[in-house]
């Protein structure tokens, strides 16, 4: 394989020998196949080494995409395989679209080589290997729990990679000129429009997700409506050969949209009062790619394959110079002696050794932090849960009463012992009545008091004596000894309030005493009935049980209030780490694949090299 990748591309090569290959969706057939006819169950045979190329890479292509299809979707070292599988897969089919202007076909007319080697076509194909590449990760995103916001940029992408697979596949289908048109399976179509309009569903679903966290209520309703407009238009669209699995996931999906409409639509109309906002109000969704082509290092530097490869350019070399030392390897001698040889492999082994215990004193640095800031919060939380303790036993405590104080006003009257008049003894009546008529003559006094106020208030704004002063006064003596007389002629007329006011005074205080002696006698009486005592603690207990009430209130409001900072706190914590994670992870995922493409190489490169034999191998699947 990497033998004919390596020969140069834009030279025209033609073998006695003719190399056939079935069309991609082709079934097989034994008759032949003529120019300007394409039955898709006939193989296409021509002697030119470049077509044998571009159908090698062709297969590499179908190749990765079948490893990615087959891999696992239920664990994490799954999903990254199929990721990286896909990638491989469009990284090929890429190099392939770069070749194709090259193609020198003879006879000229003959471009493409066959009517699926178009570059529409091969475009079709490289983003749907894209499509499933990024489908696999936004399903990673859903197990890693990330946030709603990146799942929904993730699922955009999806769908766009979907869209533009489908339109490239509807287009391929006039491409070739000298061809007849290639069509793509109908089913395909048909799979490729579902999975568009499925996951542009999911991108504004888990986007309607971020917005009701944020008290985007509005938006959220919109996003709702706009997703299950997408759902059901895939679903009245054509479904033929679509898999029952895929229709089956739309429909949940619609389900769970229609729940989540009835929900929001019901809180809007009764708590939030916002209009939906329309899909041209809405904010775009930017869509975040985490997926490209990355063809292996075999397709894109085959020399250098070989070259390192066993069986390559060295085997050539030990038969075509059996004795002394070929040229290449005194070229690559004295390279290893101007580098330094393996004093500097030992060198470099010990700068490693090095710099690994630095990053390593570094992470121990930064787990000891994060396990700090971890153990503060976690005393943090272990003292408030002492405090949740005591507010839940003093409730406990006083819970039966709050819930008699809490309760129907029947039920609080009944739980109250009651007094009836009959039921006071001889003993106890006298001693009332007694304290009544005291308390009855206490209020006639302050009433009799306030009158007398009252008239000396209106006797004094009545008596006027700027009159009688301007008779008295004498001109030039600007003294007021000489109205003294006036003054005390006029006080007379008050001297009569002073003396009411004073004489209710006295009959208060005798009043309040025997007010103090009856109630004295009345207290004393109440001691010997047990219903009083009763009545008299049940209604402690109970304006007790209403202190209690606001105190557990003011204290359960507190505590809501520091779980609800605290988990800020975790929630910042947790997201710091799995982004640190998430960071690390996508930085690793591209060496992860070219280790993984690495390994695929070498169990690839024993395998006997062949024609593609539809009735022995089946259908290529692109995923």
């Amino acid at each position: 394989m990497a033998n004919v990748l390596a020969l140069p591309f834009k030279s025209t090569l033609e073998l006695s020998v003719e190399f056939s290959w079935y069309p991609i969706f082709a079934s097989p057939s034994s008759s032949s196949l003529s120019l300007g006819g394409f039955p898709t169950s006939q193989p296409i045979a021509l002697p030119n080494l470049a077509y044998e190329r571009l159908s090698v890479l062709h297969n590499i292509a179908a190749l990765h995409s079948a490893i990615g299809a087959s891999s696992r979707r239920t664990d994490q070292d799954g999903i990254k395989l199929g990721i990286a599988a896909f990638q491989r897969a469009a990284g090929v089919l890429s190099h392939l679209i770069a070749l194709l202007p090259s193609f020198n076909p003879d006879p000229p007319a003959l471009s493409p080589p066959s009517p699926d080697l178009s570059p529409r076509t091969i475009e079709a194909l490289r983003d749907i290997c894209l499509a499933q590449a990024q489908e696999a990760f936004w399903q990673k995103g859903v197990m890693d729990r990330l946030k709603n916001g990146t799942i929904a940029k993730l699922a955009a992408k999806v769908a766009e990679y979907y869209d533009a697979a489908a339109k490239a596949a509807v287009e391929a289908k006039g491409a070739p000129e000298t061809w007849p048109a290639f069509a793509f399976p109908p089913a395909l179509l048909n799979h490729l429009a579902i999975k568009h309009l499925h996951f542009a569903a999911v991108a504004q679903f888990r986007k309607s997700i971020d917005d009701l966290g944020a008290n985007r209520y509005g938006d959220e309703l919109g996003r709702l409506r706009v997703a299950e407009g997408y759902t059901a238009k895939a679903l009245d669209g054509p479904k033929k050969g679509v898999a029952e699995s895929v229709i089956r996931d739309l429909k949940g999906l619609q389900q769970t949209l229609l729940e989540n409409i009835t929900r929001a639509d019901k809180d809007n109309r009764l708590i939030y009062l916002e209009a939906p906002t329309p899909l041209s109000s809405l904010r775009a969704l930017l869509p975040a790619s985490m997926v490209k082509p990355t063809p292996p290092n075999e397709i894109t530097n085959p020399l250098a394959y070989l070259h390192n490869s066993p069986g390559g350019l060295g085997s050539m070399q030990a038969v075509s110079q059996p004795v002394g030392l070929p040229p290449s390897l005194l070229s690559k001698a004295q390279e290893v002696r101007s580098s330094g040889g393996s004093s500097r492999l030992r060198t470099m082994m010990h700068d490693v050794r090095r710099v690994a215990k630095v990053d390593q004193q570094i992470l121990s640095e930064a787990n000891a932090h994060l396990a700090q800031r971890a153990a503060g919060l976690e005393a943090t939380l272990n003292a408030a849960r002492a405090s949740d303790q005591l507010v839940r036993a003093k409730f406990g405590e006083w819970e039966e009463r709050i819930d008699r104080l809490g309760g129907d006003e029947k039920s609080l009257e009944a739980s109250i012992p009651s007094l009836s008049t009959p039921s006071l003894t001889l003993s106890q009546s006298t001693p009332l009545t007694t304290l009544r008529t005291f308390l009855e003559a206490l209020d006639d006094i302050r009433a009799s008091r306030s009158r007398t106020v009252a008239d000396a208030k209106f006797a004094c704004l009545q008596d006027d004596i700027r009159s009688e002063v301007l008779k008295r006064a004498v001109p030039g003596d600007g003294g007021t000894a000489q109205f003294e007389t006036l003054f005390e002629e006029r006080m007379e007329g008050f001297a009569r309030y002073r003396r009411e006011v004073g004489e209710s005074a006295s009959r208060q205080e005798d009043a309040l005493d025997r007010i103090k002696t009856a109630n004295a006698a009345f207290v004393a009486s109440r001691k010997s009935d047990e219903r009083v005592k009763l009545r008299e603690k049940a209604l402690q207990d109970l304006e007790a049980a209403f202190h209690k009430f606001r105190e557990l209130a003011t204290n359960l409001a507190e505590g809501l209030k520091f779980y609800a900072d605290v988990a800020g706190l975790l929630n910042e914590l947790r997201d710091s780490c799995k982004q640190w994670a998430y960071a690390r992870d996508v930085e690793s995922r591209d060496q992860m694949g070219a280790i993984t493409a690495a390994l695929e190489c070498v169990r690839l490169k024993v395998a006997r090299p062949g024609v593609y034999d539809p009735t022995k191998d089946g259908p290529i699947r692109f995923g």
